[in-house]
C-alpha cells in the first residue's frame, strides 16, 4: 500500500503594493512651523544682539529689582556656593579629573 501525502501551496498571495497617501493639510503645517520657526530665531537673535551690545537693561532690570527685593543671608550664600563650583578654580581641575 502507497501513502501519497498532499501538501498545500504556503506561498502568501502576492499583495497590491500599499498606496501612501498625503496627510490632509500637510502643507499648512509646514507653513507654519516655518512661520514660528522663523519668528523663534528672530527673537533669539534680537535679545543675543542686545546682549553682544550690552543693552540687557529693559529685561534684566525687573529681574534684578525683584531678587534684591527678596535678598536674604541664605540666598546670598547658596548664590555664592553655585557661583564658586561653577568657577575656574573647580571646573578645570574637575575635567582634567573627567578627562583622564
Amino acid at each position: 500500500m502507497t501513502v501519497t501525502l498532499r501538501t498545500r501551496d504556503t506561498a502568501a498571495p502576492a499583495r497590491a503594493p500599499r498606496v501612501r497617501r498625503r496627510p490632509e493639510g500637510l502643507t499648512s503645517h509646514a507653513v507654519l512651523l516655518t512661520t514660528l520657526s522663523a519668528l523663534a530665531l528672530g527673537a533669539c537673535a534680537k535679545v543675543g544682539e542686545d546682549v553682544f551690545s550690552r543693552e540687557t537693561a529693559p529685561f534684566d532690570e525687573p529681574i534684578r529689582a525683584w531678587i534684591q527685593r527678596r535678598r536674604s543671608t541664605g540666598g546670598d550664600t547658596g548664590f555664592l556656593i553655585s557661583t564658586r563650583a561653577g568657577g575656574p578654580s573647580v571646573v578645570i581641575p574637575m575635567s582634567m579629573a573627567i578627562g583622564a
